[in-house]
């Protein structure tokens, strides 16, 4: 959970940069299946609990053609000062096929950001002195711990990004 303050300095890195997330299209049989198996990869590999892993959109529409929109963000405290904040966002659309059942297309979109939280409630945390103490410990010792913690977020989200294609069957065949 974040940490909650009336007042606060707030530090945020995207976890992939340059780019801010990362894309899967897929098109093929049964596109609604992902649903399911989303959740269950992100509860994995971010290392959280099912409750943990919140449905911020929800859209589905049913008829002759199904179309969904899914996006969910996953809270992960690290310390103290600092938690993940990760998005995964699922869209298409499936119809009936004879063949599959069902048939359609989803996209699916991968997001990280690493954010750090300096409370600044109490007169001290408002003061001068404290400010400038803060601010050394932070570039002295923190900074380094903040990019280690980016570095593991960006693990996280390719992780989950190399998982679902492995079930979607989009990686490339091995010889």
């Amino acid at each position: 959970m974040p940490i909650f303050a009336r007042a606060k300095l707030v530090f945020q890195d995207w976890c992939l940069l340059p780019h801010k997330r990362l894309t899967i299209n897929y098109e093929g049989p049964n596109p609604q299946m992902i649903y399911p198996q989303l959740i269950t990869l992100m509860k994995e590999v971010f290392g959280v609990r099912e409750d943990e892993v919140q449905a911020i959109t929800f859209e589905w529409t049913r008829g002759k053609v199904e179309r969904f929109n899914i996006e969910w963000r996953v809270i992960k405290d690290i310390d103290k000062f600092s938690y993940y904040q990760y998005r995964v966002r699922l869209s298409g659309h499936a119809q009936p096929s004879e063949q599959f059942g069902k048939i359609g297309k989803a996209k699916i979109e991968l997001s990280g950001e690493l954010f750090t939280e300096y409370p600044q409630d109490t007169w001290w945390e408002r003061s001068m002195i404290y400010e400038i103490i803060r601010t050394l410990w932070h570039r002295i010792f923190y900074q380094n711990k903040r990019w280690e913690y980016r570095e593991e977020c960006k693990k996280s989200v390719l992780l989950l990004h190399r998982r679902i294609r492995e079930f979607l069957n989009l990686l490339p065949q091995r010889v």
